[in-house]
């Protein structure tokens, strides 16, 4: 089973370990590769709350991220694994 989540250090919050973000309903991890088969295995330890940041479409992605992401580089995370993590309540999502 999982370790407890990392307390936040005394200065204030951690920054985000895993960042998530989604596209029209596809998910894609931007940062935090290093955890990324624990989180879709759920069966060891990952950082939480896993961050992620909503798009309506791509336009509001670039709109807010500029051209300097591309897609292909990046680890596309099943909405299951998604679902699974909000069901946790291992998930914060925003919406910038």
């Amino acid at each position: 089973m999982r370790d407890a989540p990392q307390e936040p250090p005394k200065d204030g919050p951690a920054e985000p370990q895993i960042v998530l973000v989604c596209v029209d309903h596809a998910y894609w991890m931007a940062q935090g590769i290093e955890y990324l088969h624990p989180m879709l295995a759920g069966d060891d330890y990952y950082p939480v709350p896993v961050h992620c940041f909503m798009f309506k479409d791509m336009l509001s992605f670039r709109a807010f991220a500029g051209n300097e992401v591309s897609f292909g580089d990046l680890w596309s995370i099943n909405p299951k694994i998604v679902e699974r993590l909000r069901k946790q309540d291992h998930l914060l999502e925003f919406q910038p």
